[in-house]
C-alpha cells in the first residue's frame, strides 16, 4: 500500500516481510549499490540489516525515507505493484 502512495521513480517494491522471507535471493538480485527506502527510515534499516547477513554490505538507508525526498522536491510517483524476484 505504501509504495502505491508514493515511490521514487525506477523503483522495486520489496516490503520487509518478503524481503525477511527472501533475504539471500533479494540480495543476489538487486543492483550491487541499493538505497533501501521506506516512509521514515525504520522498516528500511532493519532490510538493510538483514541484506547485509546475507552478504549485500552496499546497501544504504535514505536518511528520512520517502518523506525527505518528497520535502526536498524530487520526483515520486503513484501506483500499485510489486516486486517479483524472478522477473528481470
Amino acid at each position: 500500500m505504501e509504495f502505491g502512495i508514493s515511490h521514487i521513480p525506477g523503483s522495486v517494491n520489496a516490503p520487509l516481510a518478503l524481503t525477511e522471507k527472501h533475504t539471500r535471493q533479494i540480495g543476489q538480485l538487486l543492483p550491487r549499490d541499493t538505497v533501501v527506502i521506506c516512509r521514515s527510515g525504520a522498516r528500511s534499516t532493519r532490510a538493510a540489516e538483514l541484506l547485509a547477513s546475507a552478504g549485500m554490505t552496499s546497501a544504504t538507508v535514505l536518511t528520512g525515507g520517502i518523506d525527505a525526498w518528497r520535502d526536498a522536491g524530487r520526483t515520486v510517483r503513484t501506483g500499485a505493484g510489486i516486486w517479483n524476484a524472478r522477473s528481470d
